[in-house]
């Protein structure tokens, strides 16, 4: 029995005075006696450059195959540098 895992990504930023914006898109390939791809795409806001900086992202997860199940995730928190 042969089981493989195959992960690629590809993501760009940019940074727009105090805001910086992110976005990706990651793909998996799974064997485990039969292939499943799995796609994640995410994007990403960052705000400020002090010592307390929000940020916010979102990220839906998918699959193509059979019943197509998806998963969506949003995130938010506050960086602190001391």
């Amino acid at each position: 029995m042969t089981q493989w895992i195959v992960h690629g990504n590809a993501g760009v930023g940019t940074t727009q005075g105090p805001v910086v914006l992110t976005a990706e898109l990651a793909n998996y390939a799974i064997d485990s006696n039969g292939a499943k791809f799995i796609h994640e795409l995410a994007a990403g806001v960052r705000y400020g450059r002090g010592a307390l900086v929000p940020y916010a992202s979102y990220a839906f997860t998918f699959d193509l195959d059979e019943g197509g199940s998806s998963a969506h995730s949003i995130i938010g928190g506050v960086e602190g540098t001391f």
